[in-house]
């Protein structure tokens, strides 16, 4: 007795899948659940895994695709230019004499419920990593703008909870450490790749104790958009398969479309384009287009 099949679509923003389900066919088994476990707890042993570097690409794509446009208006220049994501740095005043996961709970922690209220830093991925004199720092992606000076002094305050700027103002003349940094990422190529590799490497310098990265929830909320094929879908599916076909890998048990969103649904528009910008609201609904900062 043959065993009935329903078509379903999972769509992401780099590919889409259509592989086909049982009736009572559940897709969970034991290893997936505890493959799930250890994504959650972030167990890293000091090293990214390769499941863990498939998490962030996801995120990253995740990310890139839901950060909307500002426009920041110079008032020393009296220009407007235009921003969508930023790759900030947070480092470490002085000499590093906390543990890794006093600094991640204390220091990073704050920061990020902080930028959250102010910044309205809602979306954003961090990696920790060491510096070559051993401190850790951290990377961040993130879709909003923040004044550098801002951002100075507030991770300034913030590590000092910890005695780490007076322990450098003790050693230097100067009474204001320049521990961040902040660039627009509009000048790399290829963005997706580059952070991927950023943010997925495992450095030589020493082993961070702890995570090495986390999502904010939205991010880690944002999972794959899966739908029954329906007859609008199926046609949709169809004419992606025409335009694309270049870009298909299947066998018996499914079809892989390697399309990113953002370039099939400029010639593909209909119900699978608005069921995924559905999807893909639920991320960004605390973002609005055209936002204006003025700096």
């Amino acid at each position: 007795m043959s065993r009935l099949l329903f078509p379903h679509l999972s769509v992401n923003p780099d590919y889409l899948t259509l592989y086909y389900v049982g009736a009572n066919n559940s897709r969970s088994s034991i290893k997936f659940e505890e493959n799930k476990a250890n994504l959650k707890h972030n167990k890293t042993e000091g090293i990214i895994s390769e499941k863990a570097k498939k998490r962030i690409n996801k995120s990253i794509s995740w990310l890139l695709l839901s950060a909307t446009n500002k426009k920041v208006y110079q008032k020393n220049t009296g220009k407007y230019f235009n921003f969508k994501m930023a790759f900030v740095t947070l480092t470490l005043a002085s000499k590093q004499i906390h543990s890794d996961n006093e600094i991640k709970s204390q220091l990073l922690n704050q920061f990020l419920i902080e930028a959250k209220k102010k910044w309205k830093v809602n979306n954003y991925i961090w990696r920790a990593e060491a510096q070559k004199n051993g401190n850790i720092h951290f990377h961040l992606i993130i879709d909003k703008f923040i004044p550098y000076w801002e951002l100075k002094k507030n991770w300034n305050r913030i590590q000092n909870k910890l005695g780490y700027v007076d322990r450098f103002c003790q050693q230097n003349k100067s009474m204001d450490p320049n521990s961040t940094d902040i660039h627009s990422i509009k000048k790399i190529k290829n963005i997706k790749a580059y952070f991927s590799k950023y943010f997925s490497k495992n450095t030589k310098t020493r082993k961070i104790d702890g995570k090495l990265w986390g999502l904010s929830t939205s991010l880690s909320q944002m999972k794959s958009l899966i739908i029954p094929v329906c007859d609008k879908v199926y046609l949709e599916l169809r004419r992606i398969h025409y335009n694309f076909n270049k870009f298909i890998k299947s066998d018996q048990f499914y079809t892989c479309y390697f399309v990113k969103f953002e370039t099939w649904h400029s010639k593909i528009k209909g119900h699978l384009y608005d069921l995924f910008l559905n999807h893909l609201s639920k991320l960004n609904s605390n973002s609005s287009d055209n936002q204006l900062f003025t700096v």
